[in-house]
């Protein structure tokens, strides 16, 4: 990675768009230039006061969201990829268990009533016997 040109008119451009709020719009590529701007020796002194912590805090907040933008849209790819897959597990399922009760042939047979028969006493009582 060839390391760019740093100049103080990059500086001033940062400051002024620092100002005015309109970093928050600033490309990932326009962030990681001002990241390695502010990495420079001396670069906390082109900012007056304690705005140079607040500049490297805003602009690191800023590449940060950025980066969990991108892992979004990312994971948004794959979220759809398995909702598919959960969908065809499903069909898959319902066609599996279709087919297997339409071939079967029901195994349990309606009730028939039982013949009526007479059942003899288990326990005759001899007859007399005189």
């Amino acid at each position: 990675m060839k390391i760019p040109e740093i100049t103080a008119r990059d500086f001033d451009e940062l400051s002024e768009r620092l100002a005015r709020g309109d970093i928050t719009t600033a490309s990932k590529q326009e962030l990681e230039r001002f990241t390695v701007m502010l990495c420079r020796p001396n670069a906390s002194t082109r900012f007056p006061g304690s705005q140079f912590p607040q500049a490297c805090e805003t602009v690191r907040l800023l590449l940060l969201r950025e980066h969990i933008n991108t892992i979004e849209r990312r994971s948004a790819k794959y979220q759809w990829l398995v909702i598919a897959l959960a969908v065809a597990a499903l069909v898959s399922s319902v066609v599996q268990i279709y087919v297997q009760v339409s071939t079967q042939a029901p195994s349990i047979a309606p009730a028939q009533p039982a013949p009526a028969t007479q059942s003899a006493p288990t326990n005759p009582v001899p007859a007399n016997t005189q």
